[in-house]
């Protein structure tokens, strides 16, 4: 047949005819100012700002009244052309694939005569209309595109991308909407559902908004035809406020769980504070002894020596009780961060080894705890939320048996790599198991098996919801009277190790080499903590001050070689001091290392993925401090 198009939008034309002249004698032009040629079929866009469709569709039809047209117009002017005589009508965006379909209608019609292709062509413009409809209204945003550029967007996807309207995004890079960091795994997913053929799963996004918002998008994609080329039909939905109660469930359960085992934990506490206080307490009393030793004529000077042993002695085993104390500090606060961000490198066995001993006032009574690391032991996740996995496995292995018989009973936790390239974590038990109508709901909200007031049946729910989220995987094998295992498999960080090792064994180094002296700014608003930082780098040029407005003042107008600041100070905050050296000097941020106590994260400084803030957890050693003000200068 022979087709004219109508079309001022040349990009649009021009592909528009490439798909037809295969099968069609195709002729082209801008404007309608004048009737077009004679055809068999006239192409009209009526969708033009100018509001003229409808009176294109008449010059045509007043013309050429035997000529099928086709127009292209916007869902309000639908009605409008075919009034005025369109035979047919496309809505806007228009892809070649429909247009050869209309076609096809317009030739059975042109050469038929009768009524049946009419009625086909009623059907699939109905049919069109429909769908049109839908992607109007639905509230999820629909994206197409192709080869990295946006083909069509509906009205949801303007409102969520923060748009005024559709033709600012048509044509450009969908890159332009998503962070950076996300840029490499999109492409990847985009290659390879191009290669299979497979929509992709479902996946939680960051997406971006021009005016530098972001919000998380749960994102499906499939690939499809569209104008004859294949094209990628992406669904979003904002689930940024889902995410933040989800998030908010998460650390109640968190907490909850870690709540439980306060009792225990306190007295995991006070056991090692009790031999501290006592040593502190004969500590006194031996240098009570030596002063009065000291004060007698002829003093045996054996007796003296014995009794400095005898002080070493009280000094280091009431140290090992502040480490100890220490590190169930640090165990407590790794499960009690509100929340962390995916994708960091997770060292899965200090994790483990945490959850563990967490875990164990509920377990120890129970059954032993072997453990058996086989794998690299590190993994892609978030720290805070994996280690709430574990810990709701461990609690849920150790409540599996009966109290009473400890050595009768297990708790095993091992890991090994995949051939797949993920890291497995294994937790068994030896306890009752289940049988399978139970281990089919295992992981339904609300579902539990335990009795009143020992679980809400959520923990996990939110276990396998944290997993899933992280790419990963949680199954269940169980056996009744043999046990139970979870297994949880997660992307390895393998690549990210020798870093990590590295960074790690340099932290370990011995504490006591000498050094050259160096320029140290401490920002405490703890007089102790300032004294003893003092006497432990008395060797160096030390400075101290007590809040973060003299700090932010010393920093900007002198120049240090390492800066010890605090989290929670007087006037500013640590916080507030990084973000003020961050716009004013941001040379001196390599310098500034944070002592605290867990209380921020990369998140709360804002900083993008792959940024590394430097920081001093407390309590620390003089070691810690010290190989730390070497690694400084």
């Amino acid at each position: 047949m022979k087709v004219v198009i109508v079309d001022s939008d040349t990009a649009r034309r021009s592909v528009l005819a490439r798909a037809l002249r295969d099968a069609h004698e195709v002729e082209e032009l801008a404007a309608a100012s004048a009737p077009p040629p004679s055809a068999d079929v006239a192409i009209l866009a009526c969708d033009q700002p100018d509001g003229q469709g409808g009176a294109r569709v008449e010059l045509v039809r007043r013309t050429h009244p035997r000529t099928w047209i086709i127009a292209i117009a916007g869902l309000d002017g639908v009605r409008e052309v075919l009034d005025v005589g369109a035979n047919d009508c496309v809505t806007a965006p228009v892809s070649a694939a429909a247009i050869k379909l209309r076609l096809e209608v317009a030739r059975a019609s042109i050469e038929g005569g009768g009524e049946e292709p009419r009625a086909v062509f009623e059907r699939l413009r109905a049919s069109e209309l429909t769908l049109r409809s839908v992607l109007q209204a639905t509230p999820d945003a629909i994206i197409v595109h192709r080869e990295g550029r946006y083909v069509y967007v509906n009205p949801a996807a303007v409102r969520q991308l923060g748009l005024t309207n559709a033709d600012q995004v048509i044509g450009s890079s969908i890159y332009n909407y998503v962070m950076p960091s996300e840029v490499a795994s999109i492409r990847a997913r985009i290659e390879e559902m191009l290669r299979s053929g497979e929509p992709a799963p479902p996946r939680d996004m960051q997406l971006l908004r021009p005016n530098g918002e972001t919000f998380v998008g749960e994102v499906v994609s499939i690939t499809a035809s569209f104008d004859g080329a294949p094209t990628v039909i992406t669904i979003i939905r904002d689930v940024s406020g889902q995410r933040r109660i989800q998030s908010q469930m998460f650390l109640a359960d968190r907490l909850a769980t870690v709540g439980t085992l306060t009792i225990g934990v306190a007295h995991e506490i006070n056991n090692p504070l009790s031999w501290v206080m006592g040593n502190l307490g004969l500590l006194i009393d031996e240098f009570d002894k030596q002063v009065r030793m000291r004060e007698l004529p002829g003093h045996d000077t054996t007796a003296v020596a014995a009794s400095r042993a005898r002080v070493r002695e009280l000094l280091g085993r009431a140290q090992e009780g502040t480490e100890r104390v220490r590190r169930i500090v640090r165990d407590l606060g790794r499960f009690g961060r509100a929340d962390d961000e995916d994708g960091q490198v997770v060292d899965v066995h200090a994790l483990l080894d945490s959850a563990i001993e967490i875990a164990d006032v509920q377990i120890r009574h129970r059954a032993r705890v072997e453990r058996e690391y086989g794998s690299t032991g590190y993994a892609r996740g978030g720290e805070a939320r994996l280690g709430q996995v574990f810990l709701n496995l461990l609690v849920n292995a150790g409540q599996a048996i009966e109290s009473g018989s400890p050595r009768d009973n297990l708790v095993k936790v091992d890991t090994r790599d995949l051939d797949d390239g993920r890291v497995e974590i294994a937790i068994s038990d030896t306890g009752c198991g289940m049988p399978e109508r139970v281990r089919e709901r295992i992981f339904e909200p609300f579902f539990t098996t335990k009795p009143v007031g020992q679980g809400t049946g959520i923990g996990l729910a939110i276990s396998h919801s944290i997993v899933t989220s992280m790419g990963g995987e949680i199954v269940v094998e169980s056996e009744v009277d043999r046990g139970t295992t979870f297994r949880v498999r997660l992307g390895s960080a393998l690549e990210d190790v020798p870093s990590v090792v590295a960074r790690t064994s340099h932290e370990e180094s011995d504490g006591h080499r000498v050094v050259p002296a160096v320029r140290v700014l401490v920002v405490d608003d703890e007089p102790l903590i300032r004294e003893m930082v003092c006497d432990a780098l008395a060797q160096h040029d030390v400075t101290t001050v007590s809040n973060g407005r003299d700090a932010l003042a010393r920093i900007l107008a002198e120049e240090w070689d390492l800066i010890l600041c605090d989290m929670v100070l007087p006037e500013l905050s640590g916080l507030d001091v990084y973000r003020e050296i961050e716009a004013r000097r941001p040379d001196v941020l390599e310098k500034l290392v944070f002592m605290t106590g867990g209380d921020f994260s990369r998140k709360d400084l804002r900083l993008p993925s792959g940024t590394q803030v430097r920081r001093l957890e407390k309590p620390f050693s003089i070691k810690a401090l010290r190989s730390m003000v070497r690694r400084g200068r």
